[in-house]
C-alpha cells in the first residue's frame, strides 16, 4: 500500500510538472507567436524551444480548439526531414486534383497557378509533396519553344522558406553539387541562389546579419513574413546602414543577382543590366511570390524537343504572365537547377551540373 501511495505521489508530481511545462510553453507561444526567436548565440536553447513548442501545438491544439502552428529555428542547421510517403508523381489530372483538395486548409482560399490539365512536356510527370505545413507541385511544360520547369509552393510559416550557404556559414569556400546540397538540408524543393562566392555585387544577408555590401546589382530580401522586397543598384549602403535596413525591415536573408523582374504585379523596367547577359540566350532561373507564403520557382532551359534558351527580356514576359506579385532573377546559365525530393528537375546548360555555394529551399515544419 505504501508503494502504491508513493507511486501515486510520483505520478502526481510528474503530471503537475508536465502540465506546468505545457502551460509555460503555451504562454510563451501565445506571447511570442510562431516566429519566436531566442538570442542568436544560444542555438541549443533555440532548437529545444522549437521542438518543445511544436510538440506543444500537437498536444494542446484540440484542447484549445485552435489551429496548429509550426515553425523552424532561424539557426537550425537543417530542416525537419520530409516524409517520403508524402511525395508523389503522376500523369493523372484527377490524382493531382485530389492533392489540391487535401491542401485546401493550407491554401486558405488562394488560387494555384498550376492547372491540373496542363500539357506537360512529353515524357515528364507532375511531381508533388503535401503535408499540413507545405504543398509543392512541380512540372515541366513548353513555352515559346523553351522547356520551363515550375515548382509552386505554399507554406504554413515564413520559417519554411530558407537560404543555405555551404557548410552553413558565409564564405566557407566549399562548393557543392545542387542535388547534394538539397538533400543535406532536408529540402522538399530547392532552386539555385546567386552563387555569391563567384561575384561581389549586391547586399548579402544571412540569418538576419549583413555579410557583404556592394553596388552593381538589385538585391532581393525575404522578411520575417516571407515577403519579397527589393533595393536597386542605385541605393547606396555601408555595413551600418545596411544592417539598419535589415533590422528595420526584419529581413531573414537576401539574394544578390537580379534583375528585378516583377514588382507590385508589374514588369520592372530594368533596361540594361550588368549581370546575367540579359540580351543573350541562356538558361534562366527566378523566384516569384504569388501571394502570402505562396511562391513559384521557375527555370527556363533547353531540351531536345525545346532547344531555345530565352533572353532575360523574353523570360521576364513569361514570368509576368503567371500573375505573380513579385519576381527576381537568380543565377542562370550552368548554375540554374531546380530540385524536388533531392532530384534535379531541369536539364543543365552545358550538359553537366556546376557545384555552387548556396541555394534557396522550402521545407516541411513537421518534426
Amino acid at each position: 500500500k505504501r508503494t502504491d501511495v508513493v507511486s501515486g505521489y510520483i505520478r502526481g508530481i510528474v503530471s503537475a510538472a508536465v502540465i506546468a511545462c505545457l502551460l509555460l510553453g503555451l504562454l510563451l507561444t501565445e506571447k511570442s507567436g510562431t516566429n519566436q526567436q531566442i538570442a542568436s548565440g544560444d542555438r541549443v536553447l533555440d532548437q529545444f524551444f522549437m521542438n518543445t513548442t511544436n510538440a506543444l501545438q500537437d498536444a494542446t491544439a484540440d484542447i484549445r480548439n485552435t489551429e496548429k502552428r509550426y515553425w523552424i529555428s532561424a539557426d537550425a542547421d537543417r530542416a525537419p526531414k520530409p516524409n517520403k510517403e508524402n511525395y508523389g508523381r503522376t500523369t493523372d489530372p484527377e490524382e493531382i486534383r485530389l492533392v489540391l483538395q487535401e491542401a485546401e486548409t493550407l491554401l486558405d482560399g488562394q488560387n494555384m497557378y498550376f492547372d491540373p490539365n496542363v500539357q506537360t512536356l512529353p515524357g515528364t510527370d507532375i511531381r508533388y509533396y503535401r503535408d499540413d505545413t507545405i504543398l509543392c507541385v512541380t512540372w515541366k511544360q513548353e513555352i515559346n519553344n523553351t522547356a520551363y520547369s515550375f515548382s509552386e509552393v505554399k507554406i504554413a510559416d515564413p520559417s519554411q522558406i530558407r537560404r543555405y550557404f555551404s557548410e552553413g556559414e558565409y564564405g566557407s569556400g566549399k562548393l557543392v553539387y545542387p542535388t547534394e546540397m538539397a538533400n543535406s538540408v532536408n529540402s522538399v524543393c530547392a532552386i539555385s541562389g546567386d552563387y555569391y562566392m563567384f561575384r561581389n555585387a549586391g547586399v548579402i544577408v544571412y540569418k538576419g546579419k549583413v555579410c557583404r555590401v556592394n553596388s552593381g546589382a538589385h538585391t532581393c530580401y525575404v522578411d520575417e513574413n516571407g515577403d519579397m522586397l527589393f533595393t536597386t543598384m542605385n541605393e547606396q549602403f555601408d555595413m551600418e546602414s545596411a544592417q539598419r535596413f535589415v533590422d528595420d525591415n526584419h529581413i531573414l536573408f537576401s539574394v544578390a543577382f537580379g534583375p528585378i523582374l516583377v514588382e507590385d504585379g508589374q514588369e520592372y523596367a530594368f533596361g540594361g543590366y550588368g549581370l546575367g547577359e540579359v540580351g543573350e540566350s541562356y538558361a534562366r532561373a527566378a523566384i516569384c511570390q504569388m501571394d502570402t507564403l505562396h511562391y513559384l520557382l521557375v527555370n527556363a532551359t533547353g531540351e531536345p524537343e525545346c532547344p531555345v534558351y530565352p533572353t532575360m527580356y523574353a523570360f521576364q514576359d513569361v514570368i509576368a504572365s503567371t500573375g505573380c506579385k513579385s519576381a527576381y532573377a537568380l543565377d542562370g546559365g550552368q548554375t540554374a537547377a531546380m530540385m524536388i525530393n533531392g532530384e534535379r528537375v531541369n536539364s543543365v546548360f552545358g550538359g553537366y551540373q556546376r557545384k555552387r555555394s548556396d541555394e534557396i529551399y522550402f521545407c516541411t515544419a513537421l518534426l
